[in-house]
Parts: structure tokens; C-alpha cells; sequence
């Protein structure tokens, strides 16, 4: 039941991110009633304009009928969409599998979907929606709260988003905003206040690894801007299904 409703969550979200890219920075740009066409207009190609079939649009087993491209126009849908329906299935079947917390496992997956949706458009246009990012404070303190309650730990994860805050802002006024965008010195704390002290290391460097990686060898160029909100989304899943499995893997042991 967790993995059928985390593909639905990450259906939803990865049709929300391509219409937000698709209304908002994208074609219909241009058009009015953008909100009510976002949320409301039947489910179409992006390419040809045709709307999609029903049966195409069951998550994983729509991709797999169209073998990952358009009926009508045969244009690609691209893995990254398959991946964004898959995820939140595995990672919210883990979830409850570990502690049952029905509760703190759904705001879990909410938070995941917001973030992909941060990771498209950072990496397509290099912009994080201020809107966007109040979502995964509001979903990111709800999993907190609803897994240790108000408690110590509780606190360590705020005093984390905060210290986080601190720093980067120290480093963005340094930098005069070149080396990060203020859309970056919001979305980190979020993500901070979810993981707390000891993963939110890991998570940061790894995230400047990747940023690194990106400029120096991809890029190959120094001066070269990073979607740096795209790297900080990508590390977060790594960490989090890091964090998970190897729970899994105790839990298997002690079992």
C-alpha cells in the first residue's frame, strides 16, 4: 500500500514539476489562468500538445507500454520522469517498513516532492521558487515533529537549520552573492532542519563534491555558474536512501 501511494505522490510531482516548467518558464508562459491550468487541465504531451490516454498515465506502467515515448509524437519522456515515479514508492515503503509512522513517512515523501520540483528548475533555468522552498520548511518540520514529538532531538534539528542559516548567509555576504544564489541560502536550512547534525554534514559535502565535480570536469570552467540547488536536491536523496538502507540492513542483522 506505501509503494502504490508513494508511485501515485511521485506521479503527481513529476507532472506538477513539467507543468510548472512548462507555465512558468517554458511555452505557455505567455497565457493566462496559469494556476488553474496547472492543477486542472487534462494531462497532455509537452511536445505535440495531444492529451495522454488514460492507461498511459498509470505511473511505471504507462512508461513501460509507451516505451518511454510520446503515442502521438514519439518524443522522449526521459528517465528522470520514470525515476521521480519510482523513488518515492521505494523510499515510502521503507519508511513505514522501518517505524510505522504513517505520519512522519508521508511528509517525508510530500518534502521529496517539493524538492524534485526545486531540482528540475534549478537545473534547467538556475531559480528556486520562494514558494516552493516555504513547502519543504512547512513538510520538513512536520516529519520532525511527528517522528520525536517536542523533544532534544527536536531542538538539534532546529539549532542545525539555524547554524546552517548563519553560515551560509557569512558566506554569501562574502561572496557578494556570486558563489550561491539567495534562493540557495533559503532551500539548505529546510533541508537541514529534516536531517539534523550528523547528516546534514555528509549532506553538505557531498553536495559541494557534485557542485565541484560539475564545474571543474563537466563544465570546465571555473567561473562557470552550479545549480547548486539541483546538487543540494540530488545529495539529499543520496543521504536519505543511505540512511534507510543501512538502517535496513541493522534492522536485517539484529533480526
Amino acid at each position: 500500500m506505501a509503494f502504490f501511494t508513494g508511485l501515485l505522490l511521485g506521479s503527481f510531482y513529476t507532472a506538477l514539476a513539467d507543468r510548472i516548467l512548462y507555465y512558468f518558464y517554458g511555452p505557455g508562459r505567455k497565457g493566462s489562468g496559469k494556476w488553474e491550468k496547472i492543477f486542472m487541465k487534462s494531462s497532455f504531451c509537452f511536445s505535440c500538445g495531444q492529451n495522454i490516454k488514460t492507461l498511459d498515465l498509470i505511473p511505471v506502467l504507462g512508461y513501460i507500454l509507451l516505451k518511454g515515448r510520446c503515442r502521438n509524437c514519439l518524443a522522449p519522456i526521459g528517465w528522470i520522469r520514470l525515476t521521480g515515479e519510482i523513488f518515492p514508492g521505494i523510499i515510502l515503503m521503507i519508511f513505514v517498513l522501518l517505524n510505522s509512522n504513517w505520519a512522519y513517512s508521508f511528509f517525508s515523501i510530500l518534502l521529496i516532492g517539493h524538492l524534485y520540483i526545486s531540482l528540475v528548475t534549478d537545473w534547467n533555468f538556475f531559480l528556486l521558487d520562494y514558494e516552493n522552498t516555504a513547502f519543504l520548511y512547512v513538510w520538513g518540520f512536520l516529519a520532525v515533529y511527528t517522528e520525536y514529538g517536542y523533544s532534544t532531538e527536536l531542538l538539534h534539528h532546529f539549532y542545525t537549520a539555524g547554524f546552517v542559516f548563519f553560515v551560509l548567509l557569512v558566506l554569501f555576504l562574502a561572496g557578494k552573492g556570486k558563489k550561491f544564489g539567495m534562493g540557495d541560502l533559503i532551500l539548505a536550512p529546510s533541508l537541514a532542519l529534516y536531517l539534523g547534525p550528523l547528516l546534514s554534514i555528509l549532506f553538505f559535502q557531498l553536495a559541494a563534491s557534485l557542485s565541484i565535480v560539475y564545474i571543474v570536469i563537466i563544465q570546465k570552467n571555473r567561473k562557470a555558474p552550479s545549480p547548486f540547488g539541483t546538487f543540494m536536491a540530488v545529495s539529499f536523496f543520496i543521504i536519505v536512501s543511505f540512511d534507510l538502507f543501512y538502517k535496513v540492513f541493522i534492522q536485517f542483522i539484529r533480526n
